[in-house]
């Protein structure tokens, strides 16, 4: 009988394990991008126009244990500490992150105070 060499199995890595969390959340906020809009704003989040990292979504992320490192995209959710693409958006996101960048959704922008 020929012996084999037992070795532990190396967990494969898979985005889909990361994708399943982000998928939800995202469900979560809605299906057009006023109502995404009122869910961010009923959850209190805010955010700073044209940042990755502290635009609402960011923030919205931030606040369910994502790592800071985690980077708001025109097209997808990044990890600037992997260099990965954790998520690519569906059309009603990349829709929301273009209005917000653009002005609308006043009420989620962080208030500046005003220079002297």
């Amino acid at each position: 009988m020929r012996k084999t060499k037992k070795t532990a199995s190396k967990p494969v890595r898979s985005h889909h394990r990361r994708l399943r969390p982000i998928v939800d959340l995202l469900k979560g906020l809605g299906s057009s991008t006023d109502v995404i809009a009122m869910s961010l704003q009923r959850l209190g989040v805010t955010g700073k126009q044209l940042d990755g990292y502290s635009c609402p979504l960011a923030q919205y992320f931030h606040t369910h244990h994502y790592p800071q490192t985690v980077a708001v995209l025109p097209t997808g959710l990044y990890d600037s500490r992997t260099g990965e693409i954790l998520s690519w958006w569906p059309g009603v996101i990349r829709d929301f992150i273009s209005y917000f960048d653009k002005g609308y959704y006043p009420q989620l922008m962080v208030k500046t105070e005003a220079r002297r």
